[in-house]
């Protein structure tokens, strides 16, 4: 049993009670936040470690910085082989049109066929023949 008289809740608290009362919800709430927050970067954290790990796994780890001539001549490999697969691609076009039909404007048929993936028309080249001198 509690000492002392019965509180009358029908008195409208005093303010200091209203204050102390108000105080300590910010407080519960903002625990409440930081507790949440804090359980994000834990799991975010996880995440990250295992995506570390997976990428470790998977690549060597270069300590070295790379030369800047070897990244020039990266670059420019990419470069060429990208136009080399851009001459291939109208190559292909223009070899495909030309051994379907030679005299004769494309026909509807010819547009679909010129439409299928790279794959399908590698697949009906042929390497050409050099004889040796």
């Amino acid at each position: 049993m509690t000492r002392g008289r019965k509180k009358d809740l029908s008195i409208p608290p005093t303010r200091a009670l209203t204050q102390q009362r108000d105080y300590r919800a910010r407080k519960a709430y903002y625990l409440a936040e930081l507790e949440e927050r804090c359980r994000r970067a834990e799991e975010e954290n996880v995440d990250l470690k295992q995506e570390i790990q997976a990428l470790r796994a998977g690549l060597p780890i270069t300590t070295a910085p790379l030369d800047p001539q070897l990244l020039a001549a990266s670059s420019d490999l990419m470069r060429d082989l990208s136009a080399a697969s851009n001459a291939l691609e109208s190559f292909q076009r223009v070899a495909t049109q030309t051994h379907l039909s030679p005299h004769t404007s494309p026909s509807p048929s010819m547009s679909s066929l010129s439409s299928l993936s790279s794959s399908h028309e590698v697949s009906r080249l042929r390497p050409a023949f050099f004889p040796s001198p």
